[in-house]
């Protein structure tokens, strides 16, 4: 389909239009969230202040769910550290002796890869590079000696 054909031209003013209006209504939803929990709590301070033993109540059952989840709190703290002091151990016994062996298995490679370096692949290379340089004086010479005999 042409991008300036009627129907991608239709695509495109339907897609511009579903983001202006999803444009005008964040701000509309933002306002009216905020409208709404200002008359929650005023509404909140209104009832408060009509009753203040009711408001006493309210008042001790949230310090005891305050004081409740100060305990839940320090809690879980605990098992963090305990869960982080086992990951500091399993990293002390578990990881670096894995890292180390990695380490050795590096090495041992690298060696290996010198050794067939020095005795495999140079020694290869230099015989190539033999045979390639005779084959070169066996073209030169023919190639003399076909020059020679045309002459």
């Amino acid at each position: 389909m042409n991008k300036n054909s009627p129907q991608a031209l239709q695509k495109n003013e339907d897609a511009l239009n579903a983001s202006e209006t999803k444009n005008w209504k964040t701000p509309i939803v933002i306002v009216t969230g905020v409208v709404l929990g200002i008359v929650i709590v005023v509404a909140v301070l209104v009832f408060l202040t009509v009753n203040p033993a009711r408001t006493a109540n309210i008042r001790d059952i949230i310090i005891i769910m305050v004081a409740f989840v100060s305990v839940l709190i320090g809690a879980l703290l605990a098992v963090l550290v305990l869960q982080l002091q086992m990951l500091i151990g399993l990293l002390r016994h578990e990881i670096k002796p894995l890292i180390s062996t990695a380490q050795q298995t590096a090495q041992t490679v690298r060696g290996t890869t010198e050794f067939v370096s020095d005795n495999i692949a140079a020694p290869t290379i230099k015989i190539a590079t033999f045979v390639a340089g005779m084959r070169g004086i066996g073209q030169a010479i023919r190639t003399k000696a076909n020059r020679s005999f045309k002459k």
